[in-house]
């Protein structure tokens, strides 16, 4: 059993009333960027962008509300 590399991630949920981070940990960035999204949604934040930000690696993704920026 191969064991799958875990990166940690920090998510800025801004666009609101005000900036909420996360820390997540997540094999890359993509699966990064569904857990944040799944996190917004179960704890209702009100967001319009996601920024996500490799602590590990220098990988930067910003997520619009409904659709993804590069």
């Amino acid at each position: 059993m191969n064991k799958i590399p875990q990166n940690y991630y920090t998510a800025a949920f801004r666009g609101g009333i005000q900036v909420t981070t996360d820390y997540i940990r997540a094999a890359n960035i993509r699966q990064a960027a569904m857990v944040a999204v799944y996190q917004g949604n179960v704890r209702h934040l009100i967001y319009e962008y996601i920024d996500i930000i490799g602590e590990d690696t220098n990988e930067k993704l910003t997520i619009k509300k409904g659709g993804l920026l590069k």
